[in-house]
């Protein structure tokens, strides 16, 4: 059985992503974060650890259709993805959690009248959040 044990990265993403719960950030956004820290660690090793969390269910992660990273997340399995949509706004990038219950009658609609499943956890509506668009007028 290998030894458990917590680095000085996962430490800081640990803390990093409970501080900062809603956001979500590439990994060189999180590397460009570290080194403001002070913590200079290589793009790769980055990339390790936030696997290493998205598998221990610590962090989700985001594939949002036109960005080449994923987003990653602190994972909140109250939210349960895979039974709603997100919206992501284009501008300023924050993701919304779309959990209402017209979702449900889009998805019956969509499913009774044309036979199809949506795949929850992976579609994501492009749009400009309602700060953005106020900022727009």
């Amino acid at each position: 059985m290998a030894k458990e044990y917590t680095t000085k990265v996962k430490t800081w993403l640990m803390d990093y992503f409970h501080e900062h719960s809603e956001e979500r950030n590439s990994a060189k956004d999180i590397s460009v974060k570290m080194k403001k820290d002070g913590l200079v660690v290589n793009l790769s090793t980055v990339y390790r650890n936030l696997e290493k969390l998205v598998e221990e269910h610590v962090l989700s992660f985001e594939e949002i259709p036109g960005m080449e990273e994923r987003k990653y997340v602190l994972h909140k399995p109250e939210m349960e993805c895979s039974h709603h949509l997100h919206m992501h706004c284009v501008k300023c990038g924050k993701v919304f959690h779309l959990n209402c219950s017209f979702m449900d009658e889009i998805a019956h609609h969509l499913n009774e009248e044309h036979g199809f499943v949506i795949d929850c956890e992976k579609s994501v509506l492009m749009g400009l959040c309602e700060e953005c668009r106020k900022e727009e007028e």
